[in-house]
């Protein structure tokens, strides 16, 4: 992909700096980021069965 506002996004995200992003914007992403990777590392605790018995609830 080569348009006009993919070239301009690239360009705006290579010329930033971690240290100029706001700190709201900061723990955000960490938020977005960790969030469903502790949920992940908590699912492989649980044991076999019960991990199952969760994924069907879901599914419905």
């Amino acid at each position: 992909m080569d348009g006009p506002y993919t070239r301009e996004l690239a360009e705006n995200i290579a010329s930033s700096a971690f240290n100029k992003l706001p700190a709201s914007v900061v723990e955000f992403t960490k938020l977005l980021v960790l969030a469903p990777l502790g949920g992940g590392i908590n699912e492989t605790s649980l044991p076999c069965d019960t991990r199952h018995c969760r994924a069907g609830f879901r599914a419905g």
